[in-house]
């Protein structure tokens, strides 16, 4: 892995559950690319954080991540854009 890219300044790196709590305190999860209900306000912190906690188990179990797409596919989760 090369620590000096070339244009955009990236790095390879992966934040555990607990590290995206802490980074996330304080600030609110809102969907804003997709129809929601009239009287939305914004997602359930704690579910994002478990969904998030079940991609990262994924991540690091060396699991095809294909498998985890579909089943979100599956379960509707992932809309399709038209």
């Amino acid at each position: 892995m090369k620590y000096y890219p070339k244009g955009w300044h990236t790095y390879k790196f992966l934040v555990t559950p607990q590290e995206l709590k802490d980074i996330l305190r304080g600030f609110h999860i809102v969907i804003y690319n997709r129809r929601v209900p009239a009287d939305y306000i914004e997602s359930n912190f704690a579910n994002f954080v478990r969904d998030y906690e079940s991609f990262y188990r994924l991540l690091t179990s060396g699991e095809k991540n294909r498998a985890y797409c579909n089943r979100q596919f599956a379960h509707g989760l992932f809309k399709q854009s038209k």
